[in-house]
């Protein structure tokens, strides 16, 4: 089941997290939405977002490596474009990195196209590719 994250979801958040990075921390922020995938025993994903008058932009997407290939992902996704099209959003945005391959492939797969690259972004210097998906 897909909800918005609580307070007591916020450690599994951060277990999950792992896979961005190794020290991955939640940051609570009252213009970010959170919204995670409960097996009802435990979180397995979670996707942050902000919407932004006509713009949405993902700014974490994880799943847990265990559970990875089972379509949360993309669930996970679809929620967010749902809430886009509820708020007459017209566009998601992300960026992710450009050796990232198979989370390039996986965003492509949902109509997300690459528009640009934002040089040295990450903190080791490495270039993120910047997609979108259009919603309206």
């Amino acid at each position: 089941m897909i909800r918005e994250y609580d307070s007591r979801d916020i450690m599994y958040i951060e277990q999950i997290g792992q896979v961005i990075s190794e020290n991955y921390k939640f940051k609570i922020n009252p213009f970010i939405k959170c919204y995670v995938y409960d097996l009802g025993a435990k979180i397995v994903g979670f996707v942050v977002f902000s919407v932004m008058y006509e713009q949405t932009e993902i700014i974490d997407i994880a799943v847990a490596e265990e559970e990875q290939r089972k379509s949360i992902g993309t669930k996970l996704l679809q929620a967010v474009l749902s809430e886009c099209k509820k708020q007459n959003c017209e566009s998601v945005t992300l960026e992710v990195r450009n050796s990232n391959k198979k989370a390039i492939s996986f965003y492509k797969k949902l109509g997300f196209r690459e528009i640009s690259t934002r040089k040295s972004y990450y903190h080791d210097g490495e270039d993120a590719l910047i997609m979108i998906k259009m919603v309206v």
